[in-house]
């Protein structure tokens, strides 16, 4: 699993325009266009681009619209709209597609016309303003709806129109609607405690959950299953300052189903739920010693199993977790959070049979690639693919032999 490794890649460059307009390493946002397989858009908080891939013709390959020179207001108040998501959505008939880009106070549906037309200059329309910060936002799959996390700490959700459906307050008590429910049997009061006496029974033996620990930003994480029945998030109890992932059912007003376990102590923002729906993967740091690893959590928060990750620096952190489509290989991109503008590791994890390993690290730009199999590339995937042939017949040998 170790052998895999990188074989080829492929570059395009920016036009002079676009590489003008100001620090590329400052541009952390893309999305990959989901009806041109050969279009990119990438934003940063003064800039927002469409770049094709495949030059069309002479000073059409990329459309660029300045943000301050679109957005009421900007110049007056700019921290108001700083970025903090960029996606494709498609329309209802799935025939034509817009951006949605969301800034800390606004929302904006951006228009870039077809690179065929002569380069139409974009369009900005701004959808809706928020009162509170706009901390986190995640569409649904389907992106017939949209979930933000306020400064308020409100969880609302939004319709693919921004009409409001439901709000919730993070911070409840209590572990949520699917609590487990002890009927009883195994009691401490009827098992026997040796020479500690019955009087052991009594001792509560609880784990009470950690902080948040000292390095954690605060930073909010959302992330949906792939059917969007239910979603998680990541967030630190502005009460208690414990860090936790909790379960909500937007189908179902916004209730809260699930919050992860005491032990599972460490937790950071970053996230990820499986699209098969069996796990969470998020971000953790072991308090004991520092080390990087994936925490894998099951629907009703309890802790499944985790996996170390190799930090490259004592200052890396996890950026980003994501599965790939398939629910079989896992991003973990690593940052440095001195060096936020150096190059940014990828590690490719492998999960077979609910066994980890790392199979692949990648460096790149810090650039925020949208999907991992837009990352890979045509050659990567089919190595990828090549190597979980390989390790499922594998798996299957040491299944006959046992």
């Amino acid at each position: 699993m170790q052998n895999l490794c990188l074989t080829s890649a492929q570059n395009y460059e920016l036009s002079k325009s676009l590489r003008d307009s100001g620090n590329w390493n400052s541009w952390p946002f893309l999305s990959e266009s989901q009806l041109d397989s050969n279009a990119i858009y990438l934003a940063s908080d003064s800039l927002v681009a469409k770049v094709c891939l495949v030059a069309i013709g002479d000073g059409s390959q990329c459309q660029a619209l300045s943000l301050a020179d679109s957005m009421p207001g900007y110049h007056d108040n700019a921290v108001a709209y700083k970025l903090v998501n960029l996606t494709c959505v498609l329309n209802g008939q799935a025939d034509d597609e817009w951006l949605c880009l969301c800034t800390t106070h606004c929302i904006c549906a951006v228009e870039f016309g077809s690179a065929e037309a002569g380069c139409e200059q974009p369009k900005l329309q701004v959808m809706g303003e928020f009162d509170n910060e706009i901390l986190a936002v995640s569409w649904s799959p389907g992106c017939d709806s949209v979930a933000f996390v306020t400064g308020n700490r409100r969880l609302l959700l939004m319709d693919s129109q921004f009409e409001p459906l439901w709000e919730a307050e993070l911070d409840q008590a209590g572990f949520g609607r699917e609590a487990f429910i002890n009927v009883g049997w195994g009691k401490k009061e009827t098992q026997f405690h040796g020479s500690a006496g019955k009087a052991a029974a009594a001792q509560p033996k609880e784990v009470a959950p950690a902080p948040s620990a000292p390095w954690d930003t605060g930073r909010v994480g959302i992330s949906w299953r792939g059917d969007a029945a239910v979603l998680c998030t990541s967030v630190v109890g502005a009460a208690t300052g414990v860090r936790q992932i909790r379960v909500w059912s937007p189908q179902d007003a916004g209730a809260l189903l699930a919050t992860s376990d005491s032990s599972c102590s460490g937790l950071e923002w970053a996230l990820d739920w499986r699209p098969s729906g069996s796990l969470i993967a998020a971000s953790r740091r072991r308090l004991t010693d520092g080390q990087l690893q994936v925490q894998l959590l099951e629907r009703n928060g309890l802790c499944h199993g985790e996996f170390s990750v190799r930090a490259t620096t004592d200052t890396t952190d996890i950026e980003r977790i994501q599965w790939n489509s398939s629910s079989e290989l896992l991003l973990v991109e690593l940052i440095d959070r001195v060096d936020s503008n150096g190059p940014k590791t990828g590690n490719l994890a492998l999960l077979l049979r609910m066994h980890c390993c790392n199979a692949e690290r990648l460096k790149y730009r810090p650039f925020r690639l949208q999907t991992i199999e837009q990352g890979l590339g045509p050659t990567l995937r089919q190595a990828v693919r090549q190597v979980l042939r390989q390790a499922l017949a594998w798996a299957l040998r040491q299944t006959d032999r046992q």
